[in-house]
């Protein structure tokens, strides 16, 4: 009833996913933006590749209905925002605009002689999520002992409220800060930070927060889906366990690497991640809703700002 209130009482609606429009029912075509930062489609795809016949079975079965339910979205919303040209390509449809995530920029930018004086690698993200916490512990089970081989003082810190549950005898590396109220000044400590994903869907804020702050990055071809990265240029790419791991290893001991790394990143960043960039797309995306609505919907004067 409170969405249907502020439908009422407003001159756009901007749902952030499907989800809030579904509890509202609301299926006429009033102006509204549909943010889409996770194609569901693409998740349970990724999922289907692993488990047991039948999980993935029933997993291929999601993908397939999600996507048809995708869609669906542009007969029912006069605008859509995605997060990437990734999946404009995969929803087929022309009106799809791209809305990245967004950071701020986090001045003034750390220089590679600054951080912390023992190697550190640092890993954010949700716990909770499994792709997330799948994907840490196959760094530490197969990448951490191959650094901490080459790196033996290396550390691997975790910063999330429930970083707790993987401590263990077995990896003495492992720091977990629990929850970082200041990310900036945890994040100025870490020589790289790991982007370690395997499964899941959508771009991740993890990658644009690193650029933003300056911290070198290795990630996996999934992790950094959704930023057009190059490997060697703004990031260290690696999907195998002995390439990860050989990427964090080059990246503590080439300074010079690490240091061009970071730079392109923030160029990257303050091209396509930073707010500056991103407001015009934030702009078409409310004109292509009010303009694609009934001509007897007044239009509205709308500023966008940050």
């Amino acid at each position: 009833n409170r969405i249907l209130e502020l439908a009422n009482e407003n001159d756009l609606l901007w749902f952030h996913t499907i989800v809030p429009a579904n509890c509202a029912n609301i299926l006429d075509a009033r102006p509204a933006v549909l943010g889409i930062d996770d194609l569901l489609s693409s998740y349970y795809s990724s999922i289907s590749k692993h488990g047991s016949f039948f999980r993935k079975l029933l997993n291929k079965r999601m993908s397939i209905l999600w996507r048809r339910w995708e869609l669906v979205y542009q007969k029912r919303f006069p605008s859509l925002a995605v997060c990437s040209e990734e999946d404009k390509k995969i929803l087929e449809i022309e009106k799809p605009n791209r809305l990245p995530n967004g950071f701020d920029p986090s001045p003034p930018h750390k220089q590679i002689a600054d951080r912390g004086p023992d190697p550190t690698i640092g890993y954010i993200g949700n716990l909770k999520y499994a792709p997330n916490s799948e994907g840490l512990q196959w760094f530490i089970n197969n990448d951490s002992p191959i650094v901490r081989y080459e790196v033996p003082n290396c550390e691997l810190r975790i910063s999330r409220s429930n970083s707790h549950q993987f401590l263990s005898e077995q990896h003495p590396e492992i720091i977990p800060t629990g929850w970082i109220k200041n990310l900036e000044d945890e994040m100025r400590r870490w020589w790289l930070k790991i982007v370690p994903i395997h499964t899941g869907s959508g771009t991740r804020i993890k990658i644009a927060t690193a650029y933003s702050m300056r911290c070198p990055l290795v990630s996996t071809t999934l992790g950094a889906y959704g930023y057009n990265a190059k490997n060697g240029i703004e990031i260290m790419l690696a999907n195998d366990s002995c390439s990860f791991a050989r990427s964090c290893i080059s990246l503590i001991s080439d300074n010079r690497l690490s240091q061009s790394i970071v730079d392109d990143a923030l160029s990257a960043f303050e091209k396509s991640w930073s707010w500056d960039s991103i407001k015009p797309n934030i702009s078409i995306a409310v004109e292509r809703a009010l303009s694609n609505c009934s001509e007897n919907i007044l239009r509205p004067n709308i500023t966008i700002s940050h």
